[in-house]
């Protein structure tokens, strides 16, 4: 598959009084062309640092310390501010967390997707722009006349139907979608997914899932990534990873979410607490927590090893986790 986006040893810190947290260290991977990619783990263990590394938009205590992210070509992380805001929006776009606090109570929503695709297309006039925000509206599921609305007189549903809307203005080629799904009902939530997954296959565009819900990843995802405490620990085809995770972190992530399908299994507990970043320990980050730790899992850090084609987990004791069909209760 040819890739758009190719992330590769992205290391990005905060500094804060105490020190620097290590939130984003050493992720690679790469975005096929139209694909589906899930990044899954507990909070704080760096996914929306990722994402926010990805589209260049950190907070001032921020820091990329190394690595590319090459999209179409283009290393953006070498581009200073007036440079990127060429392919913000344009090439890479996000749906952000919490569409609840994404727009700015005072405007309408028709003018603050106007105004995310004034930078990109400043001949436009106002009768283009309003033919395309209700084209976008059609898109997502949304009534045009809508755009003549304030936020507050959305649901929950639809302004984050309307965020969609704002991600896709400028056709972009890569959407991050940033728990997407946070805060609604779950019959919306469902409507949400199949929304994105039916705009992604008519489109054609990549998208970067993140999420610590794993069913809502194994449902839209082509491949799924498992971050624990700023690293990636395991990445693979999502028919692979979901039912045989290699990674005792992705194993007991998923041993201990019920499933309403096959047999009934026995729920695993994940003990424990993620470490803190300013120190993270040494060797495997996860070993404190692990129950198939090794004396060599607290010393040296394991490297990336391809169980199968295209399933890769960094873990010196994958072949000892075992499948999730063996805790049946």
């Amino acid at each position: 598959m040819e890739h758009i986006l190719e992330v590769n040893d992205l290391t990005m810190h905060y500094t804060v009084k105490e020190g620097e947290v290590m939130a984003v260290d050493d992720v690679s991977f790469a975005l096929g062309r139209g694909e589906a990619l899930g990044l899954v783990g507990e909070s704080g263990c760096g996914k929306t640092s990722v994402a926010m590394s990805l589209i260049r938009l950190l907070a001032d205590n921020a820091e990329i310390q190394k690595g590319s992210i090459v999209l179409d070509g283009v290393d953006l992380v070498p581009l200073v501010e007036e440079e990127m805001r060429t392919h913000r929006w344009a090439d890479i776009s996000m749906v952000f967390q919490g569409a609840m606090n994404a727009w700015n109570p005072v405007y309408k929503v028709g003018d603050q997707i106007w105004e995310a695709m004034q930078t990109h297309f400043p001949l436009m006039t106002e009768s283009e722009a309003r033919e395309r925000i209700a084209e976008l509206f059609r898109l997502v599921g949304l009534n045009p006349a809508m755009m003549d609305r304030y936020p507050h007189e959305f649901s929950g549903g639809m302004r984050q139907r309307a965020i969609i809307a704002m991600a896709l203005s400028c056709n972009p080629k890569v959407i991050i979608a940033d728990e997407p799904t946070t805060a609604l009902d779950v019959i919306v939530q469902d409507q949400i997914l199949k929304e994105l997954k039916k705009i992604q296959q008519e489109l054609g565009m990549s998208i970067i899932y993140i999420s610590h819900d794993v069913a809502v990843i194994a449902e839209v995802s082509d491949r799924i990534g498992v971050m624990y405490a700023g690293k990636l620990v395991e990445l693979g085809p999502t028919d692979e990873v979901f039912p045989r995770p290699r990674h005792p972190y992705a194993y007991l992530l998923l041993a201990s979410t019920p499933s309403v399908k096959g047999p009934r299994r026995k729920l695993a507990p994940l003990e424990g607490e993620p470490p803190n970043l300013l120190h993270p320990p040494a060797g495997c980050r996860f070993h404190p927590r692990c129950p198939f730790a090794t004396e060599v899992c607290a010393t040296d850090e394991p490297p990336y090893t391809e169980v199968d084609e295209g399933h890769i987990v960094a873990c010196w004791n994958w072949e000892q986790v075992p499948e999730l069909g063996r805790l049946e209760a």
